[in-house]
């Protein structure tokens, strides 16, 4: 009896470190993704399960208490192809996603390159990028950042330096559509309404 506990403090702890969440989050998670899939295939191309695929990959990289934020907050999820086509100077800010305000439901689009994790590998822009920006739209969701929002939102990576001895983070913000960069905006003004399934 002791034991069962000790093992499964144990299993919790090894969770949390290598998964970033609970046992008990991450064994539901298959079954949250397998439902906002469901849910939000019908805005991608139809029967695609290609698609599919590439979107449950971005979904299985976020931590389930974040896809609970996102589903709970009626977010609609698209996989964006448009996002990784985009015309940029060498002063742009690249955008990997678009939260899209709407009367008839919220949207964010990410960023796809139109290939699997299986093509791709570890390094996959499209999962890692867009698993990035949706935590971070649950983290700006979770403390209210939406309520009475009623703008275009983009993220991107920004760079925050450490001082003179260099180093520093990069991490994924989103920003009102008015404090964004507006040469990447004038450039890709398409990308200023959701894209069509």
């Amino acid at each position: 009896m002791a034991f069962d506990k000790i093992k499964s403090g144990l299993k919790n702890v090894f969770d949390l470190a290598v998964h970033g969440e609970s046992t008990a989050n991450y064994k539901r998670k298959p079954e949250v993704v397998g439902a906002l899939v469901e849910a939000n295939i019908g805005l991608g191309p139809a029967d695609d399960k290609a698609y599919a695929d590439r979107l449950r990959d971005v979904l299985m990289q976020v931590p389930t208490k974040d896809l609970d934020t996102l589903k709970n907050s009626k977010v609609g999820i698209i996989l964006d192809k448009r996002l990784g086509e985009q015309i940029l100077g060498a002063r742009d800010r690249a955008i990997f996603a678009v939260f899209y305000k709407r009367t008839d439901g919220n949207v964010v689009g990410l960023q796809d390159s139109g290939k699997s994790k299986k093509e791709t590998g570890y390094f996959d822009t499209t999962s890692h990028d867009g698993a990035a920006a949706l935590s971070k739209l649950a983290d700006y969701i979770r403390g209210g950042g939406l309520n009475g929002q009623d703008d275009t939102l983009f993220a991107s990576r920004y760079h925050y330096s450490a001082g003179m001895r260099g180093g520093g983070v990069t991490v994924m913000e989103w920003r009102l559509a008015r404090l964004f960069d507006l040469g990447t905006q004038n450039k890709n003004p398409g990308l200023n309404t959701p894209p069509k399934p």
